[in-house]
């Protein structure tokens, strides 16, 4: 194809004439950076939709303008590239000895290749690359894929150009690839987007492939589409492979910077050199379903991911864009799924929920809240888009607080219904409605599909047109990093996180269920990050992890990035329980009352909900039996599959029933419990580690005790590490307390970022922190409301005294405090403070625990000083212990005689 006709001005370097591609790229580092620049380049109008340009075709044209391949590398370099390490995520890169060389079958502008290239740089196999070869019709493209691929290996690995078709039908011979010679020990063959082209011809490309000389490896990666067949097609010719990646997802991930979902299929396997049988070919079923390219929504209706209706009105919203309006579809936010979320910069967002029943064939509740669909009830689609705005408001503390300042802002999150099967006129009927508008949320009939005029006054209808500050870039950041997390990359993974002794064993992913029961700090949460990475890279599914706590949650995302995998977070959901099932109520349109969450029938009806292959439960001691059977009967893939679930009956905070062998009483997962995970890894102090055991022993006495020891104790003998009492009951005053706690941080080693405070009483952690950040005027992470955040809510709610407060400071109260929660990170540089219950499953290397009295606190749902809790606070610590003793007098004599 010959080059744009655009006139470019020449540049030179070395005496050799430069392009002006090539010079604009030399300083990116990945392929990340090349599809930004791509990205950056294009013009105002494509910047929103790059997939539009009209050379595209879908993405199967070649390609000729620079606008067009840039347009190119915005719309679909995101695919390929988390498609491509996907791929690789089980690659037996331990295996691999000797020279390497890359054949990129079909290489566009060679994002394929590049991608396997950075992956082979994180695994250190990078010096072992020899060549590349690049195969593509298109000249321009093949020119961009030689510069990319000569960029990140910076000119030393030799690349041979083919500008040349794959075999197909009605292609010149002399336009069409000759046999390639393989030189090299290992070839890794890329064949990404490609094989679902169906005039190529499979037999001959995989004639192709076939050599007897060295090792091979295929990676055959695509679309989930109807062409999909192909890639089987394909593989079959290589006879019986197994599959180091097989994945199957309608709904894999979403593009970073259009925010489209898309899909992915993949088959990858190592040739050993067998003799091909092309007879093969015959024996795969063809699909005559009409081939549909990522960003045609007809794709999603053919998965089933997209009703039509809905995607009727998708098509809709996608015709009124504006150039910086990034839409995303069927988006989870905190506690609720969502048909579609507009961001619009500076504006603020649409929600936009659809509802496919014809109302005719309805019943409304007398309250409104409900609707009845053959005798089934489900929530009010009017109701649940309030749920859904508060649900995205409560989620950013930004947000949420601008909101509380000025509850106008609230109009910043706009709520739209639209009932397709329905007239505007039907539907106020049916609700009893006098205009479009109610509870500030817009209706639409069938009108807004049947009519174009309908759609495209949408943002003036609902006045989406205003600018407001309160919805500033660091709202937007927050609410896409929610919405669309990014791909793990191997190289963010810490060297030295890899499991150790009975840990490897458990870690690795099977079709199993299991309990599994482990001392404090031994690795069980360790065990389930690493074990979940394996079961999505084993399944190629989604993988579910409970907690109980929200706190934890954020820990276990914590411990999952310092994992040394490549792995999409899209694909691992971590919840707490009940967040966890207010989202799959949400996405299945039911109401969740009090009395929901342990209902087993609950989901009964239910279809069409996400399903999952492997699901973890951490902290299992804090779980109910009901809670446990309504996850293993209706969000496990496969009835048998893998559900494996941690536990200590020792951190039982909530007292859950136990059975004879003091283990915790489940109700589900027959057999015995596997306790391999007897050898604390926490401690460092050996000191720490015979105050838990002597703790046991002495308030646990109906419990089996735990033989903790040290991690390397011997080593840790000599050291300067703490375990201190202080005595503080005669003289507790807050002032006092924080004094002391000021002067524990100044006289230590450590920095404040290294401490955590532990109580049971948020009213004392809530003034601890107040006293301390004005004595020292440093910052704190707290797992609470400020006392500055309480101040102003009372102040704008009119309150005095808490306890007569109305429902709107309460409300308000219990979103803060929870946002908080689910903020929390031990990553600032700065001093944690943090109730105990949650603070479970988090540790530090210094724990400051204040115990007090138990007549001060007041608690339905655990026992404030119960011995599981004394015992969850001190195994919290690595290294260092404080105990501040500032009115218990049920834990004095053992602290203070183990302290001597």
């Amino acid at each position: 194809m010959e080059m744009s006709s655009t006139k470019q001005i020449l540049r030179y370097h070395n005496g050799k004439v430069i392009m002006p591609y090539e010079e604009d790229i030399r300083l990116c580092n990945s392929i990340d950076d090349i599809i930004d620049y791509c990205h950056n380049a294009l013009p105002t109008e494509y910047k929103g939709r790059p997939w539009t340009h009209p050379e595209l075709n879908h993405g199967i044209d070649l390609l000729a303008s620079d606008v067009a391949l840039n347009c190119y590398m915005s719309a679909y370099g995101d695919m390929h590239v988390t498609k491509c390490r996907a791929a690789m995520m089980n690659f037996p890169f331990n295996e691999i000895q000797g020279s390497i060389e890359i054949v990129d079958w079909g290489c566009g502008q060679g994002i394929g290749s590049v991608t396997i290239i950075e992956v082979l740089r994180q695994h250190n196999l990078l010096q072992w690359l020899r060549k590349v070869t690049l195969i593509e019709p298109s000249r321009s493209a093949i020119e961009r894929a030689n510069i990319n691929v000569r960029t990140v290996t910076h000119g030393a690995v030799e690349i041979d150009v083919k500008n040349l078709f794959l075999p197909a039908n009605g292609i010149d011979e002399e336009k069409t690839l000759n046999p390639v010679g393989y030189r090299y020990n290992n070839v890794i063959h890329v064949f990404s987007n490609i094989l679902d082209v169906t005039t190529i011809d499979l037999g001959a490309v995989a004639r192709m492939v076939a050599s007897a000389h060295g090792r091979h490896f295929v990676l055959c990666i695509g679309p989930k589409n109807s062409a999909a067949y192909r890639i089987e097609k394909f593989c079959s010719v290589f006879g019986e492979q197994r599959y180091f990646s097989q994945i199957d997802s309608v709904r894999y991930a979403r593009t970073k910077r259009t925010a489209h979902p898309y899909t992915c299929m993949t088959r990858c396997f190592e040739y050993n050199g067998a003799t091909i049988d092309l007879n093969r070919l015959t024996l795969v079923s063809e699909s005559h379903e009409a081939i549909y390219n990522e960003y045609d929504l007809r794709l999603q209706i053919q998965n089933h991911v997209l009703s039509p209706q809905k995607a009727r009105v998708a098509w809709r919203l996608e015709n009124i864009l504006s150039v910086d309006d990034v839409m995303y579809i069927d988006a989870v936010v905190n506690e609720v799924a969502v048909d579609f979320i507009i961001v619009r910069p500076n504006k603020g967002v649409l929600l936009l929920n659809v509802f496919n029943e014809d109302l005719n064939n309805c019943v409304i509740s007398e309250d409104k809240k409900e609707i009845f669909i053959n005798s089934h009830k489900y929530q009010s689609p009017i109701d649940l888009i309030s749920l859904c705005q508060s649900s995205i408001k409560d989620g950013i503390e930004e947000l949420l607080m601008s909101t509380i300042e000025n509850s106008r802002n609230f109009s910043l999150i706009k709520k739209t219904v639209v009932f397709s099967e329905n007239t505007i006129t039907e539907i106020k009927k049916f609700f009893g409605l006098e205009n479009n508008i109610v509870n500030f949320t817009s209706i639409f009939g069938k009108e807004f599909i049947d009519s174009r005029e309908v759609s495209q006054n949408l943002y003036t209808t609902i006045g989406f047109l205003y600018n407001n500050n309160a919805f500033d870039e660091v709202v937007r950041r927050n609410l896409a990093k929610i919405i669309s997390p990014s791909w793990h990359s191997y190289q963010e993974g810490r060297i030295d996180m890899r499991p150790i002794g009975a840990q490897r064993r458990l870690s690795e992913s099977s079709i199993t269920q299991q309990k599994i029961s482990g001392v404090a700090g031994s690795g069980k949460t360790q065990v389930l990050a690493f074990r979940a990475v394996n079961a999505m890279k084993r399944t190629g599914g989604d993988v579910l992890v409970l907690t109980y706590n929200i706190t934890l949650a954020n820990y276990l995302k914590f411990r999952l990035s310092e994992i040394r995998e490549d792995f999409s977070w899209e694909k691992i959901d971590i919840y707490p329980y009940h967040q966890f099932f207010r989202i799959r109520a949400a996405e299945c349109q039911l109401h969740v009352d009090f009395g929901s969450y342990q209902d087993e029938a609950f989901f009964a009806n239910s279809r069409g909900h996400k399903k999952y292959s492997a699901i973890f439960v951490d902290e299992v001691q804090d779980y109910t039996t009901e809670w446990l059977r309504i996850v293993m009967q209706n969000f496990l893939l496969d009835p048998n599959g893998e559900l494996v679930v941690f536990g200590d009956p020792k951190q039982n905070v909530y007292q859950r029933p136990l059975d004879t062998n003091g283990d915790i009483r489940l109700g589900v997962i027959g057999g015995q419990w596997n306790r391999q995970l007897m050898t604390s890894r926490r401690f460092t102090n050996p000191r720490l580690a015979n105050l838990a055991t002597a703790f046991q022993t002495q308030f646990m006495a109906n419990l089996p005790t735990d033989n903790i020891a040290a991690e390397n104790a011997m080593s840790n003998t000599f050291n300067f590490q703490i375990l201190t009492y202080n005595d503080m009951r005669q003289n507790n005053a807050v002032d006092a307390l924080v004094t002391n706690i000021i002067s524990i941080i100044s006289n230590d080693n450590n920095e404040a970022r290294d401490f955590v405070v532990l109580a049971s009483s948020t009213k004392l952690l809530r003034n601890i922190d107040t006293l301390y950040r004005q004595r020292t005027n440093e910052q704190t992470e707290i797992t609470f409301i400020s006392t500055e955040a309480l101040e102003r809510l009372k102040q704008i709610h009119h309150v005095t005294d808490e306890k007569t407060a109305n429902w709107k400071f309460n409300r308000d109260f219990e979103a803060l405090e929870r946002t908080r929660k689910q903020l929390f990170t031990t990553d600032k540089r700065c001093l944690k403070i943090s109730t105990i219950q949650s603070f479970k499953g988090w540790e530090s290397p210094s724990v400051i625990v204040i115990l007090e009295s138990d007549f001060a606190l007041h608690s339905t749902t655990f026992r404030s000083m119960s011995p599981q809790t004394i015992y969850t606070a001190i195994t919290r610590a690595r290294e260092n212990m404080y105990i501040i003793n500032i009115g218990n007098d049920t834990y004095h004599n053992f602290f203070y005689n183990q302290t001597l």
